[in-house]
C-alpha cells in the first residue's frame, strides 16, 4: 500500500471521528432552535445516536486499514523499530511515522 493512501485513510478516519461533534451541534441547532420542530428532542437524540455509531464505525474501520497498511509497509521495508512502536502505540506513532519518514522507492 502506498504511503499517500495510508495518509488519506488516516486523515479520513480522524475527520470521521471528529464529525459526531459537528453532527450533535447541527442537530441541536435544527431541532432545538426552530420553534416549528422544537418538541422533537427524542427524534434528534435518536438521529444523533445512530449517526454517531455509523460515523465512528466507519472511522474505526478506516483507521484499522491505515494501521495495518502501515504495519505491512514497515515490515516489508524492515523498519522494525517503527513496526514495534506502531504496533504498541498505534495512533500517535502512526501520525509521526506518516509525517517524519520519507517513502522509500523499491527497485524492481
Amino acid at each position: 500500500m502506498q504511503k499517500k493512501i495510508i495518509v488519506r485513510l488516516y486523515i479520513l478516519s480522524l475527520l470521521l471521528s471528529i464529525s459526531p461533534v459537528a453532527t450533535f451541534v447541527l442537530i441541536q441547532l435544527l431541532f432545538f432552535r426552530l420553534p416549528i420542530i422544537a418538541g422533537r428532542g427524542d427524534l434528534a437524540q435518536t438521529v444523533w445516536i445512530f449517526s454517531t455509531i455509523l460515523l465512528l464505525t466507519a472511522a474505526i474501520v478506516l483507521g484499522m486499514i491505515a494501521w495495518i497498511g502501515a504495519l505491512v509497509k514497515q515490515g516489508k521495508q524492515e523498519q522494525w523499530v517503527w513496526f514495534v512502536c506502531t504496533l504498541l502505540f498505534s495512533g500517535i506513532v502512526l501520525l509521526i511515522y506518516l509525517i517524519a519518514v520519507p517513502e522509500r522507492r523499491t527497485v524492481q
